[in-house]
Formats: C-alpha cells, structure tokens, sequence
C-alpha cells in the first residue's frame, strides 16, 4: 500500500521509526511506519525516473541490462545502463547485427541519440527504471561483463546451442522452459499459451527453484548444516542470475534462500510467512514492483498455493497422486485469478486441465532440461539430437495440450468448468466436519 501510493515522506525518519518498533514489539507501528517508508521510497523511485533532454552519444560506454531481443526482421530491442539511468535502446541494420549475439551484463561503445518516451511508454517502462529511448546508430567494440556474469552468459549460451537440433519453435519453447528466455516464441505460440492458462511456464518461478534444489539435492545432503546453507543460497543466486532476475525468479529465489536461513537458524517459517516477509523485503528494496503483472501474477500464485492446496486436497475425493496435482493447479489459478480479471480482462476457462495435463511435461523439461542441455550443447549434433528426443516429445505434448485448450468452444468449456465447480462444492459440503453436541 505504500509503495502504491508515493508521497515526500522523510525516508531517514521512517527507517528509524520502523527499527524502534520492532525492538519494542509495536506491531501497529511497525505497519505505520514501514507504509511511510515504503511510501517515501516509491517517491524516490519516482523521482529517479524524471526523462532526461534529448541529446547525442558519442562513443559512450553502455551495460546491457537484459538481453537484446527482436523488433520486426531487422530490429532488436534492450535495456541499458548508461550515465547512471536505465534506456530503452534500439537499433537497425548494420547495428543491430552487432547488438543481436550479446547477453546481458556485456558492456558497448555505441554512438546514439536520447529521447524522450510517450507518456504511455513511460508508464509502462517504469516498472524497469526506464526513463527514455535511446536511438543506437553505430556499435563501435564491446567487452564481457563481470566474471561472474559472463560465466551465466557461457551457460545460457551452451544450452541454446544445444537447441539448435530442434525445430525453431520447439527449441525456443525449451529455453522458455529451463530459462524463462520466451524471446524467439512465435507470435501464435505465446498467444495460445495465455488462452490455455499456460503463460507461466515459460517465466521461471518457484517450481524451476524447487527441481533445482531436487537435482543438486544428492550433493547438499552431504554438507553440513552451515554448508548447506551456504550453497543453497549460492546457487539459487546464481540461477536467479542466469534466468535474468525477472520478478518471479525474485520471488522464488528469495523465498527458497529465506526458507534455507530459517532452517539453519532453528526457526518455524511457513509459506505463508516467508512469502509476506519476501514481498515487504523486496517492495522496499524495489518498489517499483507494484506495478508489475508480471509480481502480482507471482505473488498471487504463491498465495493461492499457500492457502487453498491444504483444504482442498482434504476435501477431494481421489488417490492422492491425482489429488494433491489438482489442489495445486486449482489453488494456484485462484491465486491468480484477481489479477488475470483485473489486468487482462479474461480468465482462462481449461486452465485446471490444461495444466494438469502439460504439467508434468514441463516439470520433466525443467528438470532434465539444465544437465542434459548443457551436456547437448558441449557434445557434437549427434548427441544434441539424442538427448534432446525426450525433450522434443515432451514439448510437443505441451504444445498440442496448450493448442486444443486454447480452441476450445466457449460453451462446452463452460459446461466443464460449471462441473468441476459444482463437483469440488459438492465434495466440501459432504465432507464438511460435524461437530458434535457437548455430553
């Protein structure tokens, strides 16, 4: 609520203010006082984005924020960081060529002019600390990023190399798949994956975190406590480095780190907990967040699961490997389903379905996804193809589930959501507890 609402709040006094009550234990003005904060760091945020006078670059150094990604044929599209701001840069022809191979965290020397933003691209753009366009003419040289950049750059670059053996479309679904890299999806392909209710399988999330931690599994139970924790929250940093920092790879990262400290510190952390203490940490760190669909499709997500998987997968009828999937998927697009009325006017009507049939294909993708693309990626086209197979299989089940969801007649998809309803409100009436009259 603070972060939503910005206003010139003295960020020095709330930030002492918010110390004071949690040493004293005032819940009322701790929630007082972090709105206040949260308020006067929105107002700072929004005072950062003030668009700069039009202006010429002449060979001036820029960090690519995110990767370049394609504008039409011949265009490409970043982010970049230059003189202290965050642009939106664009280039054509000979330009682009340069700036197409690049990752993010590489650093230019380009030639270019600045200017300013619409007012509707301005809204949009602040949500990444835009604040104008910058119009890229000629890159003159590049250089790699930090070490540690450059390293998330050669794996990313690995596993893209090992799609290369499949059919454009699939290879660009498995990268959306292991890496939340949906930038070469094809226009139909991401419009039937949001009719289906499937969009969030190509943005990485707490379910890419959580097979992460199941492959490396065999090698964290081997540490020790203190050890565990330490590589735990290394290595969910570097994926959240490698899968680009979007606002759900923050969120689950966080989520999974905090989890991790909670268990070497002894404490009782549950979903629910570490999800608000996540949101009110990263809200303050960035409040920028709250404009974001893309955090409160995340958040919602999580909450829903947090909320609804328990009761519901009590009160279903089933064995339990049915059951506890459909609690899952139902709780989730509960959790999302305020946001997906409010902010893209639809709901997907089979999304309970579909995901219940694509999802264990992504899962398997997800998982198998990271070692056997790396070892396709580093081996000759022969070996790329062979173990890619499963892989190929797997995504074209998630493609045609997506593909026959999408089309769907509206009426019998009413039909079946109106059953599935009136069945799950049926089970909970039935299986409501009775409580008996005191003796």
């Amino acid at each position: 609520m603070g972060a939503a609402v910005p206003r010139s709040v003295p960020v020095t006094t709330a930030a002492l203010a918010v110390a004071v009550a949690l040493a004293t234990r005032r819940g009322v003005l701790a929630c007082v006082a972090v709105l206040a904060l949260a308020s006067g760091l929105a107002q700072r945020s929004v005072d950062g984005l003030a668009p700069p006078l039009p202006h010429a670059v002449q060979g001036g150094m820029v960090a690519l924020a995110d990767d370049p990604r394609p504008v039409g044929r011949v265009g490409v599209a970043v982010t970049v960081r230059y003189d202290g701001h965050r642009y939106d840069a664009i280039a054509f022809g000979r330009a682009a060529g340069a700036l197409r191979p690049r990752l993010a965290g590489d650093r230019l020397w380009l030639d270019g002019t600045v200017r300013p933003l619409s007012a509707r691209a301005r809204r949009t753009a602040a949500t990444r600390h835009v604040v104008a366009q910058l119009q890229i003419a000629v890159v003159h040289d590049w250089v790699p990023g930090p070490v540690v950049g450059e390293a998330a750059n050669r794996v990313r670059r690995t596993l893209a190399r090992g799609t290369t053996v499949l059919p454009a479309t699939d290879a660009a679904l498995v990268r959306g798949l292991v890496l939340g890299d949906d930038r070469d999806e094809p226009a139909a392909t991401v419009e039937a994956f949001r009719a289906s209710g499937l969009a969030h399988l190509t943005a990485v999330s707490g379910e890419n975190v959580a097979f992460l931690l199941i492959v490396a599994g065999p090698l964290l139970r081997r540490l020790g406590l203190r050890g565990r924790w330490m590589a735990t929250v290394a290595l969910v940093a570097w994926f959240a480095l490698l899968t680009r920092f979007e606002p759900s790879v923050l969120r689950a990262c966080s989520m999974a780190g905090l989890a991790a400290t909670a268990r070497l510190t002894d404490r009782r952390a549950g979903p629910l907990r570490l999800l608000a203490l996540v949101v009110a940490g990263l809200t303050l760190l960035d409040p920028m967040l709250v404009r974001a669909a893309g955090w409160w499709l995340s958040v919602g997500a999580t909450a829903g699961l947090s909320l609804f998987t328990g009761p519901l997968a009590r009160r279903l009828p089933g064995p339990r490997a049915v059951v506890e999937p459909l609690a899952a998927t139902a709780a989730a697009q509960l959790g999302v389903l305020p946001v997906e009325l409010l902010v893209f006017g639809h709901v997907p009507l089979l999304a309970v379905p579909a995901n219940l049939l694509a999802g264990p294909a992504a899962a398997f993708v997800m998982v198998w996804g990271l070692p056997a693309g790396l070892a396709a990626g580093l081996g000759p086209p022969w070996l790329a193809r062979l173990v890619h197979l499963p892989t190929l299989v797997a995504v074209r089940w998630i493609q045609l589930v997506a593909a026959v969801t999408a089309r769907a007649p509206l009426v019998p998809s009413l039909v079946v959501l109106g059953l599935v309803g009136a069945a799950v409100v049926t089970v909970a009436r039935r299986r409501r507890p009775v409580t008996s009259a005191p003796p």
